[in-house]
């Protein structure tokens, strides 16, 4: 989680330097943005017809094939800023449906008078996470 939201700020910071302009880094925002809205109904429902320990391993997987592209565009000086903006937008998707996967998976491992306690420190990391990585990175 820490990664995610070094991740998030790390996205804008690059597109700030790569168009010198605010409207990329909204973009760039916007498109980490916009999975969550259009894909939450869809994800969840996949989510529950699918085997949830290889749709989050999987998810992983795809994070990480598209994350190294950014190294490996600016490595080849084909860095554009539509990149960062299908970099973000991709990675979204993954967060989501990794997301479901792991919190649906807590009803499966965690037994059943030790969910409350589960899911609420589930729910407790994502604000401290956001929180952490904003200030480790400042």
């Amino acid at each position: 989680m820490t990664g995610t939201g070094m991740q998030y700020i790390a996205n804008g910071w690059l597109a700030l330097q790569i168009t010198h302009s605010n409207l990329s880094v909204a973009l760039v925002l916007m498109a980490s943005t916009v999975p969550g809205v259009l894909l939450a109904p869809i994800v969840g429902v996949y989510v529950d017809r699918l085997d949830r320990r290889i749709l989050a391993a999987s998810m992983d997987l795809f994070r990480a094939c598209v994350l190294f592209g950014i190294p490996l565009l600016w490595w080849l000086h084909r860095l554009q800023p539509w990149h960062l903006y299908l970099m973000a937008f991709f990675p979204g998707v993954g967060d989501y449906t990794y997301n479901a996967s792991v919190l649906g998976l807590i009803r499966e491992v965690v037994p059943r008078d030790q969910l409350l306690l589960a899911n609420s420190t589930i729910g407790r990391r994502f604000p401290h996470v956001r929180l952490y990585s904003i200030r480790y990175v400042m």
